[in-house]
């Protein structure tokens, strides 16, 4: 599954007959840096009026299967290997891999399905029992998963998803950082010096991230890189002992963008400062340079971030399907006492019923997402921003999301809006509160970070019927319950 941002698009409605698939898809064919071609969301509600599907009357054109049509449409040259990568855009997984969960451990370990038209591609995929397999026999993804089921060996598999994205100190951009004294930055900051928290490791699962960006230098403590470098699916999966597997350097911009927002370095005399100056962050790159990436890799992300220790993991990013790897990662999360920080979306819809994952999980009675907290976006003005999803069960709280100041490709800095940067201001301000535990010989568990969170943030009518909690992220109030808690008499 691919995760997608939305910037600055324009679509053309086109009609695909392609390996069996038919029906209108639209296709992003102009974009500054990148190209792609995505179906339309399942539309419930409002959203944002460049995602809107054509109307009834629209007719879609039809296009050869080299989609010549499309990429020639556009004013500039596709980057390299658009061509490769056009056909993944049309669905919603890739067409030549399945994952795979096995019955036990030792089974996965064993690889007991190498003669079933498989080759294994990568173990470990969230969990120590589930492994990613590429197709050999040119079956489908379809047949394929129905004859491994057939295996004895096999618990469960499925189709490799597509998930998309959703973006007081001397620093001479901070006094432009609205969002700061919004949430209570200062306040915090004057409780714990955010350079303390260099000890709190934070999985960030993004883009990657500009590593020697002045903001970033000395945040960044270790990364592992699921996109081949050079951006084309013919080069895919990355070699887990290859150099290329940690090179975390971003092409898309969206990573160091929520990697600042998290821990630019503050009081540095450049720049901006992240909520949580100097947070230790371990950057997976899974998010390709179109804005998009496989599910697969995302849960490969938080196994290797959980085996570094990370107790909370940002996630800017969202998906139309949680498959079986995503939630046993998810479950592998909650067991070890970790927290996910997700986007709640930005389609302008609620998601109690449009289908935003990992968002999308709290709304389930049936299923424990209690280790995750999904943010939507606010204004300057405390409203809701514009595009942000909502959801009584489903959203758990929001943060600053528009006009946010950080980092970006070439030492640059941009403000950016989305759901994607309210979600990392509260993963840094669980950052200051892991750190305060720290200081004080505690190890704060996710739920008890949770509860002081939601206590601490600030109830807000305008967020009242729109989410689960009411409140607006209050780093202050946060840190000022944590302190309360951990001061209490035996």
């Amino acid at each position: 599954m691919r995760v997608s941002q939305h910037a600055h698009q324009a679509y053309y409605s086109v009609k695909i007959e392609h390996a069996g698939q038919r029906g209108c898809f639209r296709a992003l064919i102009c974009r500054v840096v990148t190209y792609e071609i995505r179906r339309p969301p399942r539309i419930r509600g409002l959203e944002k009026p460049e995602l809107a599907d054509p109307p009834r009357s629209a007719k879609c054109k039809s296009v050869p299967h080299q989609l010549l049509t499309v990429v020639s449409a556009c004013s500039h040259t596709p980057p390299t290997g658009v061509l490769i990568n056009l056909f993944y855009y049309l669905q919603r997984y890739a067409p030549d891999r399945v994952i795979v969960g096995f019955k036990s451990v030792a089974q996965a370990a064993s690889n007991p399905i190498p003669r079933r038209g498989v080759t294994l591609a990568s173990t470990d995929v969230g969990a120590k029992s589930v492994s990613l397999y590429t197709i050999t026999d040119g079956k489908s993804v379809e047949d394929k998963i129905a004859e491994l089921k057939q295996d004895p060996t096999v618990a469960w598999a499925e189709p490799d998803y597509i998930v998309t994205q959703a973006r007081t100190p001397n620093d001479p951009i901070y006094p432009q950082e609205w969002h700061q004294p919004i949430i209570g930055s200062p306040k915090t900051w004057d409780t714990i010096t955010s350079a303390k928290t260099d000890g709190v490791k934070i999985c960030h699962v993004d883009s990657g991230a500009q590593a020697d960006h002045p903001d970033l230098v000395g945040s960044i403590s270790t990364g592992w890189n699921f996109v081949p470098l050079s951006n084309s699916m013919a080069d895919y999966p990355v070699p887990r002992d290859s150099a290329e597997y940690r090179v975390i350097t971003d092409t898309n911009g969206h990573g160091t963008h929520t990697a600042g927002i998290i821990a630019g370095t503050g009081n540095n005399g450049q720049g901006v400062a992240g909520v949580a100056w100097a947070a230790n962050l371990l950057v997976c790159r899974f998010i390709w340079t179109d804005g998009t990436g496989f599910v697969s890799d995302a849960a490969s992300c938080l196994s290797l971030c959980r085996q570094q220790g990370a107790r909370v993991s940002n996630h800017s990013w969202t998906s139309e399907d949680v498959p079986q790897v995503m939630l046993d990662a998810i479950a592998a999360e909650r067991a070890a006492g970790a927290l996910m920080i997700v986007a709640a979306g930005n389609q302008a819809a609620n998601v109690d019923t449009y289908d935003a994952y990992p968002a999308a999980l709290l709304r389930d009675p049936g299923y424990d997402a209690s280790n995750i907290i999904s943010v939507t976006a606010t204004d300057q003005y405390g409203q809701l921003a514009w595009f942000s999803n909502v959801g009584k069960k489903s959203v758990t709280m929001a943060a600053p999301g528009t006009g946010i100041w950080s980092t970006f490709l070439n030492s640059q800095y941009i403000t950016s809006d989305g759901t994607s940067m309210a979600t990392p201001m509260v993963t840094g301000a669980l950052a200051l509160m892991m750190a305060y535990g720290d200081s004080r010989g505690v190890s704060l568990t996710g739920a008890q970070l949770k509860v002081l969170l939601t206590r601490g943030s600030t109830t807000s009518s305008v967020l009242t019927n729109y989410t689960i909690t009411g409140k607006l992220l209050s780093s202050s109030g946060a840190m000022a319950e944590t302190i309360s808690f951990l001061n209490r008499p035996p």
